[in-house]
C-alpha cells in the first residue's frame, strides 16, 4: 500500500506537461442565474474542496496565483480569490475549454500548460471525470507553476478524491436500500437536482442508467414540486403529479423525509405509491385553471414566488392592483389569478389601453346611449366596467391612457358610477381595477405625462413582474409545460427538449420574455420531426431580433405545400403532425391547399 508521499510522487511524475506560444486564453462571463444554476449541481464537490482551498489559501498569493474549481464548460465554480473584485471568481469561463482542462476532462490526465509568449502557467487536475467532470486548476499569472504549488494542489486532489470515495460508498449502501424499496423512490439535494434514484423510477421514466436522470431538477419529474418545499408544504399521503414519459399521472406520496448527509448538506428522499395500471391513463396535459387560481404561473425562482404570495393575499381584499413589467412577463395571467382567487362572481373583462383610439376608449369602458355619435349601435352599448359588475376590470396598458380618460377614470374610482356616452343617468357598479404597464409609472409621473393622483390611486398594491433573462432557473419548468400545453392543444405526441436545447434557451436573453418563449418552442413543436426538440429546431434570432414566428411557421408551410404540389396529407406527414393540426394552421395564416 502507497504511502502519502508515495503517492504524491506518483501523482507529480505522471503530469502531462505542455509548452505553447500563445496565451492562455481569456475570460468572459456567465451571468447570475447560470452560476446559481451550476453551482448548485457541483454543490457536493464544492463543499468538500471549499475547506481545503481555505486551508492552504495563505501560502497563495493572490495577485497572481488562482486556486480554481472548473467545471467542463471551463466556468469557475469556486476560487480563492473570489472575493476580489476584478481577479478571476466564480461565473468567469475559460473560452473554448481551455486546452489542458479540456485534456483533463476528457482522459482523467493531470495536464502542467505554460504560455511561453505570455509567461502564464496553468495546471489542471481532474477531480472527477465524465459527464459531470470537475477540474482543480491553479494559475499562474507571473510564470510557470512551480512544484511546490502543484504537490499542493495535488495534496487538495487525493483529500477531495477520499472524501468522494467515502460518498460513493455511503450512497453505493444507500442505492441498495433504495433498489430494495419497491416504490418508485428519488433523493434530490437542497437545490432540487438528483443524487440518486432506484430501478422502479427509471423504469416508470423510461431511463435505462442512473446517468441518464443524474443532474436533472425533480421539477422534470414531479409537475407540482414546489409545494413540497413551499407554503402549503405537501405530506405523506397527499397526491402528487409525476410525469412518466408521455403521460402525467397522479400517485400517494409515501414517504418524505429531508436528513443530513455524512459529508454535509440536506437530502430530501421522496417515495410515491402508483394507481392500478387501469387507472393511469395519458390524463390532460394542461393544468386546470379552476383546480388553482394561479395554475398557469409558473416558475419557483424567488421573485415569481414572492410575487405568487403576495397576488395570492390580496386576491380576497378589494385593493386596488398595479402590475408592472415588460411585454410577456405575464402580467394578465397575475390579474386573471388576482380575479380567480378573489371570489368575485362578476367577470373577468381585460380591455388593452393602448390599442384603443382615445375617442373609442370612453365608450368601451362606459359604453354609450343609442344615436350617441354617427354609426352608434341601436340600443347603445354596455361598457367594460358595466360588464364586469361584480367582477374584474384588467386595464392593460394604463400608460398609454390619455389624460381625459386619466380624469374619467380617476372619477369612476372615486365614486363607482359609470356614465354611459350621451347618457345622464348615473349606474353604480362593484368593480374591482387592477392595471398593468410596461413602463414605470413613477417617471411618467416626474416627466408630466400621468396624473399624478390616479397613479397613486392604482399603485395601492404593486407587484412587478421580473423580465426572463432574470429568472432563467424558470425556463426548465416552462420549457416543460409549454410542450404540454402545444401537444395538448394541437393534438400531437409529446416531445421532449434535449440538454443541448435547454441550454440554447438558457443562453438567450429573450427580449420578447415568456412570449417569446412559446413562440420558439410552438415553431419547434411543429417543425421537428423527431420525437426529440433539438437545438436545429430552436429558431433564437438572438444577434439581430425576436423571431416573428407566424411569418416562420407561415412561411415553412407554405414552403412544404409546394413542395408537395399542395398534398395536404403528405405536408402534413413531413411536419409530424396531424392534417386536422395542418388544416388549423392554414386557416389561421390564410393559406389554401388543394389536394387532401
Amino acid at each position: 500500500m502507497q504511502t502519502p508521499a508515495e503517492a504524491l510522487n506518483h501523482c507529480e511524475s505522471s503530469v502531462l506537461r505542455i509548452d505553447v506560444v500563445a496565451r492562455v486564453p481569456d475570460l468572459y462571463f456567465i451571468s447570475r442565474n447560470e452560476l446559481k444554476q451550476k453551482v448548485a449541481r457541483y454543490r457536493e464537490v464544492i463543499d468538500l474542496s471549499r475547506p481545503l482551498m481555505n486551508y492552504f489559501s495563505p501560502h497563495f498569493d493572490s495577485r497572481h496565483l488562482h486556486l480554481n474549481l472548473i467545471d467542463p464548460d471551463g466556468c469557475i465554480l469556486h476560487s480563492l480569490v473570489d472575493e476580489h473584485v476584478g481577479a478571476v471568481c466564480p461565473g468567469f469561463i475559460y473560452i473554448n475549454n481551455n486546452t489542458a482542462i479540456k485534456e483533463s476532462l476528457l482522459n482523467g490526465t493531470i495536464v502542467d500548460l505554460y504560455s511561453v509568449e505570455a509567461n502564464e502557467g496553468l495546471v489542471s487536475i481532474p477531480i472527477i471525470t465524465g459527464k459531470s467532470a470537475v477540474c482543480l486548476t491553479i494559475t499562474n499569472m507571473k510564470g510557470r507553476v512551480s512544484s511546490e504549488y502543484l504537490r499542493m494542489a495535488l495534496f487538495m486532489y487525493q483529500m477531495i478524491r477520499a472524501q468522494l470515495a467515502m460518498i460513493a460508498a455511503f450512497n453505493q449502501a444507500a442505492d441498495v436500500l433504495l433498489d430494495l424499496n419497491d416504490q418508485p423512490t428519488l433523493v434530490c439535494n437542497e437545490d432540487g437536482f438528483l443524487t440518486s434514484a432506484n430501478a422502479k423510477l427509471m423504469e416508470l421514466l423510461g431511463n435505462d442508467s442512473w446517468e441518464e436522470l443524474k443532474g436533472i431538477h425533480i421539477g422534470e419529474i414531479i409537475d407540482d414540486y414546489e409545494n413540497l418545499f413551499g407554503i402549503r408544504g405537501l405530506r405523506t399521503g397527499d397526491s402528487i403529479k409525476v410525469m412518466a414519459r408521455n403521460r402525467s399521472i397522479t400517485a400517494e406520496m409515501t414517504h418524505f423525509r429531508t436528513v443530513e448527509m455524512p459529508m454535509g448538506g440536506r437530502h430530501t428522499v421522496l417515495s410515491f405509491r402508483l394507481p392500478a395500471l387501469a387507472e393511469i391513463s395519458p390524463a390532460p396535459l394542461s393544468l386546470s385553471p379552476q383546480q388553482d387560481a394561479f395554475a398557469g404561473i409558473i416558475g419557483t425562482s424567488p421573485r415569481m414566488r414572492r410575487n405568487i404570495t403576495i397576488a395570492q393575499r390580496v386576491a380576497g381584499l378589494p385593493s386596488t392592483v398595479l402590475i408592472e413589467g415588460e411585454s410577456g412577463t405575464g402580467k394578465e395571467l397575475i390579474a386573471l389569478g388576482i380575479h380567480r382567487a378573489s371570489g368575485r362572481k362578476g367577470a373577468f373583462v381585460p380591455i388593452n389601453c393602448g390599442s384603443i383610439s382615445r375617442e373609442l376608449l370612453y365608450s368601451e369602458l362606459f359604453g354609450y346611449a343609442e344615436g350617441a355619435f354617427t354609426g352608434a349601435r341601436k340600443g347603445g352599448m354596455i361598457g367594460k366596467l358595466k360588464q364586469a359588475d361584480g367582477g374584474t376590470v384588467f386595464l392593460d396598458e394604463i400608460g398609454e391612457m390619455s389624460e381625459e380618460m386619466q380624469v374619467s377614470l380617476l372619477r369612476f374610482m372615486q365614486d363607482k358610477v359609470v356614465i354611459p356616452l350621451a347618457d345622464s343617468k348615473p349606474q353604480k357598479v362593484d368593480v374591482r381595477i387592477i392595471a398593468a404597464t410596461n413602463r414605470n409609472l413613477a417617471q411618467e409621473v416626474e416627466r408630466g405625462s400621468f396624473r399624478e393622483d390616479l397613479f397613486y390611486r392604482l399603485n395601492v398594491v404593486n407587484i412587478k413582474m421580473p423580465p426572463l433573462r432574470e429568472r432563467k432557473e424558470d425556463i426548465p419548468l416552462l420549457a416543460r409545460y409549454i410542450i404540454r400545453e402545444i401537444a395538448t392543444e394541437y393534438r400531437i405526441p409529446m416531445k421532449e427538449l434535449t440538454r443541448e436545447g435547454l441550454k440554447k434557451l438558457n443562453q438567450y436573453d429573450w427580449p420578447g420574455n415568456v412570449r417569446e418563449l412559446r413562440n420558439v418552442i410552438e415553431r419547434a413543436m411543429v417543425v421537428s420531426s423527431g420525437e426529440k426538440i433539438t437545438t436545429d429546431d430552436l429558431l433564437i434570432e438572438a444577434e439581430t431580433r425576436p423571431v416573428k414566428l407566424t411569418e416562420l411557421e407561415k412561411s415553412t408551410i407554405i414552403e412544404l405545400l409546394q413542395r408537395y404540389d399542395g398534398n395536404i396529407a403528405a405536408a402534413a406527414r413531413s411536419l409530424g403532425i396531424a392534417r386536422t393540426t395542418l388544416y388549423r394552421k392554414m386557416k389561421k395564416f390564410g393559406i389554401k391547399g388543394t389536394n387532401g
